[in-house]
């Protein structure tokens, strides 16, 4: 059983650095609002769910996982991150999950990202 009383110390902590459940007033918020990550990228851990480019697929077992990319052409698009509705005990910036290409929703969102190089 998970206690309770740890995971509120962790929303309280994790207020500083994501829009979730407990302070997100069911919405999403403009990025750079909250804390950085170690990264210096804003609103990895909430906030809204982020379409990537990968088709979904299984992914394969380790170690034959190296910089997985699945099919473009797959009907079903990956998701990442975690979105304003998640708790604290599910929040992390590798979650992944998958919906239809068409599908769009409120705490769904991408990141547009280029490289200075």
């Amino acid at each position: 059983m998970q206690d309770p009383l740890a995971w509120e110390k962790a929303a309280d902590e994790m207020d500083a650095y994501a829009w979730f459940k407990k302070n997100s007033g069911d919405k999403t918020h403009p990025v750079g609002q909250k804390k950085p990550n170690p990264y210096g990228l804003y609103d990895i851990y909430g906030n809204a769910w982020e379409w990537v480019q990968d088709g979904f697929a299984e992914l394969p077992k380790a170690p034959e996982v190296k910089d997985y990319l699945g099919q473009a052409e797959d009907s079903l698009r990956v998701l990442r991150g975690c979105c304003w509705m998640c708790t604290p005990e599910v929040i992390r910036a590798g979650n992944r999950r998958n919906a239809p290409a068409e599908k769009g929703d409120n705490h769904m969102g991408f990141r547009v990202a280029f490289s200075a190089e």
